[in-house]
Parts: C-alpha cells; sequence; structure tokens
C-alpha cells in the first residue's frame, strides 16, 4: 500500500505467512530479503488472492 500518513511516515502492508492474529497498533519490524515482484493493481480479488498465493510460494521456496 504505497501510502505516505501525515507524519511523513512510511507506510505498508506484509503478510506473514503463518500467522493468524492482529497486530494492528503494535511496532513490528520487518526485513526484507529479496523482492518478489513490484507493485500491481488487481481487476478483482480472486486475482489479488492468485497473485498472494503465487507470492508465498516464491518466498517459501526462497527460504528452503
Amino acid at each position: 500500500r504505497p501510502s505516505i500518513d501525515l507524519n511523513g511516515q512510511e507506510n505498508m502492508e506484509t503478510h506473514i505467512i503463518g500467522f493468524d492474529g492482529s497486530l494492528y497498533g503494535s511496532c513490528v519490524r520487518v526485513n526484507f530479503y529479496k523482492k518478489i515482484r513490484d507493485e500491481k493493481k488487481f481487476d478483482s480479488l480472486d486475482e489479488l488472492r492468485a497473485e498472494v498465493e503465487r507470492n508465498i510460494e516464491m518466498a517459501k521456496n526462497y527460504f528452503k
């Protein structure tokens, strides 16, 4: 989600594989190891879901 809030801080959404919970309001550190894809707009929620599944598989393979 490429946006900047009014305080000038960057904002992003992160998918944590295997995590089922809420971290809203928490401070989370994210390390980047490999870029999977560029920002992309999807025409449907189904297309987004399919892309997320492909991205998850790519990430799992990277960390094997």
